[in-house]
């Protein structure tokens, strides 16, 4: 109906029915719409060309940018030697993009738990240090507990933990090397702080949404991020496990080479771009603590 209708504005007032001319210039005003594929499927059956779509998407309302896109995708095709090639060409190209998009997720996935988990060993009255530092060795932040002396008890107990967070909803976690040589070296200094999804699909499905939606490189997703943590803390510490598995892995590892979880060792070794531990849910469940639990028991070593 809407290729049939005159309401397209041309100049002088005059109105004609779609085409692809006449449409670029207010598809060009509205080309941040261009996201969604219903919006691309629409302006198609309304005449438009679908490569010019893609132009005016990547180009905006800025003219000048059009002719350098149409060259760099000139040049994507050249590649090709037949449609066969093309096609091909489009399934790399879509295969890389979604794997950015996976690791996206688990990056937001990794960094919320993280958040979460620190949230709630504060709530829990402890002092959480290091947590805004990436990519440190071995472990995720630093937790610092103890108590107050009181007349019969005049010990303050200040012990720093390392602790490393994974969220998983699968029976096993992976850690790195560093992170197990932490765990071997510092035994109870150390504790593995597992978010176990394995029973909560829809609210790991509502963390992964909100990773395609929150942008953590602009300070809008920040904030974003952080009230999203919030939201999710008093969902999440019934969740969390935590088992100071050091003395339970170190004679495991004596054999690493040959230890698969089928042989009941509880860990086996993924070789990859990086060397990974595979640590079954025997060893960073069976004997794990809730975070009330754990905080009381070592309060009162």
């Amino acid at each position: 109906m809407l290729k049939k209708i005159q309401w397209v504005p041309i100049d002088g007032g005059v109105f004609a029915t779609p085409s692809g001319d006449n449409l670029e210039p207010i598809v060009a005003k509205i080309s941040d719409t261009f996201s969604s594929e219903l919006a691309r499927e629409l302006l198609i059956k309304l005449g438009c060309d679908e490569l010019n779509i893609s132009v005016l998407y990547l180009g905006g309302s800025d003219g000048s940018l059009r002719p350098t896109i149409r060259s760099k995708l000139a040049k994507i095709a050249s590649f090709a030697k037949s449609v066969d090639d093309l096609s091909k060409i489009e399934e790399r190209v879509r295969g890389y993009f979604e794997t950015c998009k996976i690791v996206k997720r688990n990056q937001f996935l990794g960094e919320m738990a993280q958040r979460i988990v620190a949230q709630a060993f504060r709530n829990q009255g402890l002092m959480v240090k290091d947590d805004e530092i990436r990519n440190l060795k071995g472990h995720d932040f630093e937790v610092e507990t103890g108590r107050e002396p009181d007349e019969e008890d005049i010990l303050l107990l200040v012990r720093n933990v390392w602790v490393e967070v994974k969220e998983t909803n699968q029976n096993e976690v992976r850690m790195t090397k560093p992170q197990v040589d932490a765990a071997v070296d510092r035994k109870d200094g150390y504790a593995l702080c597992v978010l176990d999804l394995r029973d909560e699909e829809e609210l790991r499905k509502s963390i992964i949404e909100a990773a395609e939606s929150i942008d953590l490189e602009t300070d809008i997703g920040e904030s974003a991020f952080g009230k999203f943590a919030e939201e999710m803390v008093s969902k999440i510490i019934p969740l969390i496990r935590i088992s100071q598995i050091g003395n339970n892995i170190e004679p495991k590892l004596k054999a690493y080479e040959t230890a698969t979880l089928d042989e009941g060792s509880g860990v086996r070794i993924e070789y990859g771009q990086q060397l990974h531990f595979v640590i079954s849910c025997s060893i960073w469940n069976d004997e794990a603590k809730t975070l009330p639990e754990w905080i009381q028991g070592i309060n009162t070593i």
